[in-house]
């Protein structure tokens, strides 16, 4: 006699294995279905939200860019010290043509020395001035001193450019002249071709001497 084999009810297990696999899967159906959709849509506002940051920090880029580009217009002169406008050239070219008529009011006033029985040994014209600058305490001017300058330079690759100046020139006649120059460059030149000349000359303060006795200017 055979057993009854008991009925297997798949359909209730499997009823059930479902149940829990959708449980499992959708924890928040029903009332809690709500909470990941607000939980995505704050993701996403996020993500929006870094994606916008960038912009905000070109923005600030362009904006102080744009100051300094301001800034720099403002005070008239660039990076370089060169004047940004017609404006600032002109200023500048202002105050070196007050400087240069200043200097040459100065040095129309200062008197020619008179001639000494003097007889100074010299090797080379800018040698021979800087001992008049000694003896007579006076300075030299501006053109005088780059003439003297080029009198030495012209006698570069001359069949006597080593030998003493003073062996070729008396100094009585060498010191005359420096003399006779340096009264027509203290008498007769303009302030304002003094002025184009420094303009285009950076270093002309090397020829500019520091020595300046005390007079009365009118």
């Amino acid at each position: 006699m055979k057993r009854a084999v008991p009925s297997v009810e798949p359909q209730d297990v499997s009823s059930g294995g479902s149940s829990s696999s959708d449980s499992d899967q959708k924890p928040g159906k029903g009332k809690g279905g709500s909470v990941p959709k607000a939980a995505a849509t704050a993701q996403d506002a996020k993500r929006g939200t870094l994606h916008e940051e960038p912009q905000d920090v070109s923005s600030d880029d362009s904006m102080s860019s744009d100051s300094d580009d301001e800034a720099s217009k403002g005070n008239g002169w660039n990076t370089f010290g060169l004047p940004n406008s017609s404006k600032a050239a002109s200023t500048a070219e202002g105050a070196l043509i007050r400087r240069a008529k200043m200097y040459q009011h100065y040095m129309k006033h200062i008197p020619v020395p008179a001639y000494r029985d003097s007889v100074i040994p010299f090797s080379s014209w800018l040698g021979l001035g800087r001992s008049l600058k000694q003896l007579y305490e006076q300075p030299l001017h501006y053109l005088t001193n780059v003439l003297l300058k080029r009198w030495d330079q012209q006698r570069i690759g001359s069949d006597d450019e080593h030998r003493c100046l003073d062996a070729i020139i008396h100094p009585v006649r060498a010191e005359t002249l420096i003399w006779a120059t340096e009264e027509v460059h203290r008498l007769t030149t303009s302030g304002q071709h003094l002025a184009s000349l420094w303009a285009s000359d950076p270093m002309y303060h090397a020829y500019i001497d520091p020595v300046f006795p005390s007079i009365k200017l009118d």
